[in-house]
């Protein structure tokens, strides 16, 4: 009886935690308005063009509302960015985030931008700063750079086969969804 009681309290206590933080890291109203490009703006000019074409103003979406952000600070907006597996280029609606120091990227996955780890755009040229706005990706091309090359040893070399994941897990709710499969495992004995 008091194992239940742990269990029942682990998982509201979880599921509380989800509701406050999961939403902050995806929205999924952003998986509606993915569009997979071939190239991404070059400049300041061409983003605002493409961001007007793309009028992430007018989407109706309670992402940061729900959440009780910052809507001056986090805001639904256009964005052109590498998706997780760093093989397109993807323009989407999707809550701006801070990016670290990497080269910011959308998984479709999880509904949200994110820093791709792999990619410390500091040590490219021209380098990003140690935080950006993940709406200003454009300013960073080397970032892009990695696509554009798959994309062009493919056309050249021609298909051998597919490599479509990244290996990583989306999003930030695995801490969570690895807690509840704790949490409801048989004890031993």
């Amino acid at each position: 009886m008091i194992y239940c009681r742990i269990h029942l309290f682990v998982l509201l206590t979880l599921m509380m935690f989800y509701k406050q933080v999961c939403p902050f890291t995806g929205c999924q109203i952003s998986t509606l308005t993915e569009k997979y490009v071939d190239q991404c703006p070059l400049d300041a000019e061409s983003w605002k063009m493409a961001a007007k074409q793309k009028n992430c103003e007018s989407i109706e979406q309670e992402c940061s509302q729900l959440i009780g952000l910052n809507n001056q600070q986090y805001i639904f907006q256009y964005h052109c960015l590498i998706n997780s597996w760093g093989n397109a280029t993807i323009e989407v609606c999707a809550l701006n985030r801070s990016i670290f120091g990497y080269c910011a990227e959308y998984d479709a996955a999880g509904g949200l931008v994110q820093d791709n780890y792999d990619l410390d755009c500091q040590q490219r040229h021209p380098p990003c700063p140690a935080l950006y706005n993940s709406a200003e990706a454009y300013l960073y091309q080397s970032c892009y750079d990695l696509v554009y090359r798959k994309r062009a040893n493919k056309t050249t070399a021609g298909p051998k086969g597919s490599s479509s994941s990244s290996g990583r897990f989306s999003g930030s709710c695995l801490p969570i969804l690895l807690s509840i499969a704790l949490a409801f495992r048989k004890p031993y004995g």
